[in-house]
């Protein structure tokens, strides 16, 4: 898919682990989709990738809290360096972060550092190797204010849709948190 990626602009950014939805189920769905117009597949099969990473299939390492505290580990450590952390949120086998590049630092850079780095120290501490997260992620730049507090209240609001919790700020792994920093 194609990357907006404007410095400074704010960024939803999504990524999954490699094994949260078969391959086979996405080239499925894209095969049912294909008579429809090239807005409405993109848009319905962002739905049902997401429909299906919040069913929690797959080995959903970030359920595992030393997994998830890596993962946290490693988003502080580049706020304030490589961007401007707004909203986070793990899911079990998914993350969802909204957050400001800061000046000249691509989004590309970005997913690569969280994205490899957060993948060596869950490795590490759950003692496994191999690949973790799946190569795409998914971006989509903020358009204004409105599009912003929607954006935020979906992603401390997705533990809660996924039958994790029933309130954002009881999930510990979430900028809704109350010790979240």
């Amino acid at each position: 898919m194609p990357h907006f990626d404007s410095k400074g602009k704010t960024q939803f950014l999504t990524w999954r682990q490699i094994d949260a939805v078969p391959k086979d189920m996405v080239v499925v769905w894209q095969e049912e989709l294909k008579a429809e117009k090239d807005e409405h597949r993109v848009k319905e099969l962002r739905r049902r990738v997401e429909k299906y990473c919040d069913a929690g299939y797959g080995s959903c390492l970030l359920k595992d809290p030393r997994a998830a505290e890596a993962t946290v580990q490693v988003l502080q450590k580049h706020a304030g360096v490589l961007y401007n952390l707004r909203h986070w949120v793990l899911m079990p086998n998914h993350v969802h972060l909204l957050l400001t590049p800061l000046e000249q630092i691509s989004l590309e850079k970005i997913a690569h550092q969280l994205k490899g780095e957060s993948a060596r120290e869950i490795n590490r501490a759950l003692g496994r190797l191999g690949s973790l997260w799946a190569i795409e992620t998914f971006d989509r730049y903020i358009r204004n204010e409105d599009h912003f507090l929607r954006t935020a209240q979906y992603i401390e609001g997705n533990p809660v849709k996924a039958g994790l919790c029933e309130l954002p700020e009881s999930w510990p792994w979430s900028s809704a948190a109350p010790d979240a920093e």
